[in-house]
């Protein structure tokens, strides 16, 4: 599967390939969730932010409520004409930011407002706790983006735990819950 999708990405001019591979992975994911979970898929972020003319009308037409696939230091939470809720992720991101094993510089984000810098685990959950304070004090949705591998093999866990113990002064939500508010405040 993976040597047709690298044949067809170049070919369809596309990084997530042609339309109906994109809307066969977009079915095949929600199935498997659906199979383990029980639940319905309602949210998506592609791999690297990828996305195409194509992504968003898919991602509708399979059900999908909110996307994940803006990033950068200003972007806002909100609903897009298209009917999807874009949840941008709007602090940094760790895999991007951090240094764990092999990763020891900043791919950086093209385009994404955040600099090519990278930090220290204890140094990237300050800045991101930081964002997290300045984003809530206007009134804004922080979107996160960590993930478990690296947080454990940056630190075992530890700056994830004390960035979840300063974040507990704020109220949490489910991306589900946020899409719900969005809804609700473009509604309103």
């Amino acid at each position: 599967k993976w040597m047709y999708r690298r044949l067809l990405r170049p070919l369809s001019g596309s990084p997530n390939g042609p339309r109906a591979l994109q809307r066969w992975e977009i079915a095949s994911t929600a199935q498997a969730i659906g199979e383990l979970s029980g639940q319905t898929m309602r949210g998506w972020r592609n791999h690297g932010y990828q996305q195409d003319g194509h992504t968003r009308s898919l991602l509708a037409a399979a059900g999908v409520g909110y996307l994940s696939n803006r990033v950068g230091p200003n972007e806002i939470s909100r609903l897009a004409a298209d009917g999807l809720v874009d949840l941008a992720v709007n602090t940094h991101p760790d895999h991007d930011h951090v240094e764990h094993g092999e990763v020891r510089s900043a791919p950086g984000l093209k385009n994404s407002g955040f600099a090519s810098v990278l930090m220290t685990p204890v140094g990237w959950g300050e800045t991101v706790a930081d964002e997290v304070d300045a984003i809530q004090e206007i009134g804004g949705v922080a979107v996160l983006l960590v993930h478990p591998g690296c947080m454990a093999i940056a630190d075992g866990f530890a700056t994830f735990q004390r960035l979840c113990a300063r974040l507990s002064q704020h109220r949490c939500v489910l991306a589900s819950e946020a899409e719900s508010a969005i809804r609700g405040h473009a509604s309103a």
